[in-house]
């Protein structure tokens, strides 16, 4: 066989493989994930259920994608105190219309911990307004007893009230329902 004939083999090979998929459980990874191979010029089937594939010609711009989105994709995260600040967060994050997700986390014990509000970015640009974000502009500290809920509608009445004189915006829809 010519070297010309083997090329023409290696290319068919090459262009027949099996196409390169990966997956996440995680909110938001399909979409960073086919954002990455996008910047590469390269074409990803985003599948039901959060598959993004690839052709198999792809493998090693595949990888690279993957890294790429793990140096982003975790960056900005903070522990909620409680299910009231949860959410505020959740209600702030939604009407600002962010990629976030909220998980449970485990303490170093191994039992449940605290539940963690993290902010999806797809590249650097993202992680720096999403730290900015979530620095000044989320709802950190709204807390909440077991009182508040119980006497959940004069609490919001007070909380309303007090939330006219400043530029802060009050969780009590949510709290409240």
């Amino acid at each position: 066989m010519t070297r010309a004939g083997i090329a023409l083999l290696c290319g068919c090979l090459a262009a027949c493989a099996e196409p390169k998929c990966g997956s996440s459980d995680l909110k938001y990874y399909d979409q960073a994930l086919a954002y990455q191979l996008d910047k590469r010029g390269i074409r990803a089937d985003v599948r039901h259920g959060g598959m993004v594939c690839v052709d198999g010609k792809h493998t090693a711009e595949f990888a690279a994608a993957e890294r790429e989105v793990d140096k982003y994709f975790h960056e900005i995260a903070d522990l909620l105190e409680d299910k009231c600040e949860e959410r505020a967060f959740v209600q702030w994050a939604t009407r600002e219309k962010l990629r976030f997700d909220v998980r449970d986390t485990l303490s170093a014990d191994g039992s449940p911990g605290k539940r963690m509000f993290l902010l999806r970015s797809f590249n650097a640009d993202e992680v720096a307004a999403n730290r900015r974000r979530l620095n000044n502009d989320a709802p950190k500290g709204t807390a909440c007893s077991r009182a508040d809920y119980e006497d959940a509608p004069s609490r919001c009445a007070r909380e309303e009230t007090r939330m006219r004189s400043s530029s802060s915006r009050s969780a009590c829809a949510v709290v409240a329902s």
